[in-house]
């Protein structure tokens, strides 16, 4: 710290203030949001671990500023704001818990599209429509040459009774994004106090039992079990029926694996050299909600063009003005 900023111990001792540029280059090295630094005291928030990477601190802490942004949005605009499905499964067995949530996303296997990323589509909508925010990206903001790595998290949520907001991680492939994301739902569901909530490396340590929980609802969500009793069969070469149910679930193979396991359709020696699909899909997609919103306080002058840039991810005004025109006029 003393080396990138020789100054350090004057700032601390309060014998000199940082410049505004000084600040910014502190906020960009220690990952800490700019407006921070002209609080009157820290804020009370859960922070991620300190053993996560540049790339996940700067993604969380982008989602955490739009998530905010809308918050204080939606109070302004003085909407109805706060959502009754949170936490509104948290006593729930996992069998009632999940036929709740998938009512909830209309994704029964009646209603359920076809193929995979029409199933996707289908979940962001029915969650956006419920009042919620979503982002899938691949990468840090706009920056290409920061890629999140699929190994650290799948997903995180933020949990909040008026906007939760969901991240996947679309490193994955698309039957593991709708996956993530139904795994995300069930924390919205249990609204865990936690706040912050991850896939893969958590920022908090929420108890195994509610990790099991939303492991399990989340995929009796994703494989009913009276479906796949129905649908499995037990006669043909299990690789190929596991490719077969995949496609009929919209799921990794390893979690209809893990649910074959856990209704004893097939027992454990069965399973071995079973390999995940592949079908990796670099996706972005930021809530049509947020983005809508965005773009209307922007164009009325509420929130200041650089900020909204920012907020989108966007590098420029006319890259702004296209998405103007395309999401301007619906209602946020």
């Amino acid at each position: 710290m003393r080396t990138r900023f020789p100054t350090w111990d004057s700032w601390i001792q309060q014998k000199v203030k940082p410049t505004l540029s000084q600040l910014e280059m502190l906020a960009e090295y220690t990952h800490v949001p700019f407006g921070y630094f002209f609080l009157a005291k820290p804020p009370n928030e859960e922070l991620p671990s300190l053993e996560a990477s540049s790339n996940l601190l700067d993604t969380f802490y982008l989602n955490q500023r739009r998530q905010d942004w809308y918050v204080e949005y939606l109070t302004t605009m003085e909407i109805p704001n706060s959502l009754s499905f949170t936490d509104s499964a948290k006593n729930m067995d996992v069998a009632t818990a999940a036929a709740l949530i998938t009512q909830a996303l209309s994704y029964d296997m009646p209603h359920r599209p076809i193929p995979s990323v029409d199933s996707r589509s289908h979940l962001i909508a029915q969650w956006e429509r419920l009042g919620g925010l979503v982002v899938f990206s691949s990468m840090v903001g706009n920056d290409t040459t920061r890629m999140l790595d699929l190994a650290e998290f799948r997903g995180f949520t933020l949990q909040s009774h008026i906007a939760p907001l969901i991240f996947i991680n679309s490193c994955d492939t698309v039957t593991g994004q709708i996956f993530s994301f139904l795994r995300e739902c069930t924390h919205a569901w249990h609204c865990d106090d936690s706040g912050i909530i991850t896939s893969g490396a958590p920022f908090s340590n929420p108890s195994n039992a509610i990790e099991h929980w939303c492991d399990d609802v989340a995929t009796e969500i994703a494989v009913p079990a009276t479906d796949l009793h129905n649908n499995f069969n037990p006669h043909v070469n299990l690789t190929l029926e596991l490719d077969r149910l995949s496609h009929r679930y919209h799921c990794p193979t390893s979690i209809i694996l893990r649910k074959l396991r856990a209704t004893g359709l097939i027992t454990f020696h069965k399973t071995n050299n079973i390999k995940d699909d592949n079908n990796r899909d670099y996706h972005h997609h930021l809530s049509e909600r947020l983005v809508s919103a965005i773009i209307r306080n922007t164009q009325l002058g509420i929130t200041p063009m650089t900020e909204a840039l920012r907020l989108l991810e966007f590098s420029s005004i006319p890259e702004f003005d296209a998405a103007a025109a395309t999401f301007g006029r619906r209602k946020a």
